[in-house]
């Protein structure tokens, strides 16, 4: 039977039961996190909207081009991208090959170097959930490991260097780590789930610092809806996002297959002072309203199916499309887009508006094929993603109805010289976001990334939009197999 006020309406419940270790808290499961978008005040709203001048305007606030137009609207730059600035094949580009790869069956490291691992390990080499990556300035590469609850610093070869941490409450320890921010030239600043403790290290793994959070002050100063398990974004001044989940318990159950953006989020940010700042509401991940008749058929062959469809109330997450941030620059921005128009919006830390960079392309279509192939990828990373039986989980999103054309935005990452990174699909049909277009600082749009190129067979490229790291000279990212083993491969960015 559905529900059409149950649980999900009111407070998600925990899931990590249901659907194994692999489930991170506070996520929709069985796809990996992505984030959301903002609120704007109702006159900055309106100036924002504000047509366009025309190609003969001489305003001197403005600067037309044939590739994009730059205005000022109350105080607010809009720059508004018609093609980029360097066409198809003359930017940069990806080496074919990855320069580097650490974990999976391509390093020296072993169990025996491992502290806390899982008991179940069984491939020498193994690194788990991995949340943040950094190449440092010796060439040496920083790889958070949540489940191993460490920090490693392997050597370009594989071969670890270092590892930094281990399970525990004191100084230099973690419980569960989540985020991984790299200071040049020789700081890692680390991020304890649950607003756990901040810790900041060399690179030698002594502790420089350490900051709690007086967690019933946040929780005070948060929206009420704020939970502890809720998901969280660092930015590079050590304060942290912290995304609310606004869920609305009168909220009518939507028409049977609707996709929906359910619930709306709230970004704000939570400075070392517990004071917060609200960067406004966004729309919530893309929902899809299971038919009874769908639910119930794959319901009937899984416990498990049943349970995650019962807690959702048939409003199931598609992974297909969520919000997106990303922070950076100097000074610090921060970059918000609800993902389904081409539109980002760029901040200051103390959440002004600064900038609004839009793009005037047409969307792509999406062709059966290419709807086919994103939901095979998407079964498939949930499987690797998740140790409790997912076999109904193909079938179930098979009969997801068709996008028209692929929402424009699908990822955010500042790179080391300030360049905004927005992962987007092409028309390539392969079922995965397979290009990055890249923008000056100043909203410009410089060109198109192909790549990095296709993955091996037997891994998935969904890993990559989970955690990246993109320096001047290398793009590193994770990749997962279909055990279930993941692998960081670094890719040299050729700047021409």
């Amino acid at each position: 039977m559905v529900n059409k006020k149950g649980p999900f309406f009111q407070k998600e419940e925990s899931l990590r039961d249901i659907v194994g270790p692999g489930y991170r808290s506070g996520s929709s499961p069985p796809v990996p996190f992505a984030a959301s978008a903002l609120f704007l005040a109702v006159l900055a709203a309106a100036a924002c909207d504000r047509p366009p001048p025309e190609s003969n305007t001489a305003a001197t606030d403005s600067t037309v081009d044939a590739a994009f137009t730059v205005w000022d609207s109350a105080g607010v730059e809009i720059v508004v991208n018609h093609v980029p600035e360097h066409p198809q094949g003359q930017f940069w580009s990806f080496d074919p090959e990855p320069a580097f790869v650490v974990g999976g069956d391509r390093t020296s490291l072993v169990a025996n170097d491992l502290r806390d691992v899982r008991p179940d390990n069984r491939a020498p080499g193994a690194i788990w959930e991995v949340r943040g990556l950094a190449r440092l300035s010796d060439g040496r590469i920083a790889v958070l490991s949540s489940e191993n609850r460490q920090l490693f610093l392997f050597e370009p070869s594989g071969e670890l260097s270092r590892t930094i941490g281990r399970l525990g409450r004191g100084p230099g320890e973690f419980s569960r780590p989540v985020h991984l921010w790299y200071a040049p030239p020789d700081t890692l600043v680390v991020w304890d789930q649950w607003f756990g403790p901040v810790t900041r290290f060399d690179t030698g793994g002594a502790v420089l610092a350490r900051r709690t959070t007086d967690l019933g002050l946040a929780l005070e100063r948060l929206p009420s809806q704020a939970t502890v398990e809720g998901h969280t974004f660092p930015l590079p001044d050590g304060s942290l996002m912290v995304e609310v989940n606004l869920r609305d318990t009168g909220l009518e159950r939507p028409a049977h297959d609707a996709l929906i953006r359910y619930p709306p989020v709230e970004y704000v940010r939570l400075d070392h002072a517990h004071n917060t700042i609200s960067f406004g509401t966004w729309k919530g991940p893309e929902r899809w309203a299971v038919p009874e008749e769908v639910g119930s058929a794959v319901a009937d062959g899984s416990p498990v199916a049943e349970q995650l469809l019962e807690v959702y109330d048939y409003l199931f997450p598609t992974g297909g499309v969520s919000s997106s941030i990303a922070a950076g620059g100097r000074p610090v921005h921060v970059y918000l887009s609800h993902g389904d128009t081409n539109e980002i919006r760029q901040y200051s830390l103390d959440g002004t508006l600064v900038r609004v960079i839009r793009r005037t392309t047409d969307p792509v279509a999406v062709t059966a094929r290419a709807h086919r192939a994103r939901l095979d990828e998407n079964a498939r990373y949930a499987v690797t993603l998740n140790e409790a039986p997912f076999d109904w989980y193909r079938p179930l999103m098979l009969s997801m109805p068709r996008w028209e054309s692929y929402p424009p935005v699908h990822g955010l990452f500042v790179d080391a010289d300030r360049h905004l990174w927005v992962r987007e699909w092409s028309d390539s049909e392969t079922g995965v976001p397979d290009r990055w277009s890249v923008f000056s600082p100043e909203g410009r749009w410089l060109g198109i990334l192909e790549g990095p190129p296709a993955s091996s067979a037997g891994t998935s490229d969904l890993a990559i939009v989970s955690t990246v790291w993109i320096g001047r000279e290398f793009f590193l990212a994770v990749r997962r197999d279909d055990l279930g083993v993941e692998r960081v491969e670094g890719y040299r960015i050729r700047r021409h």
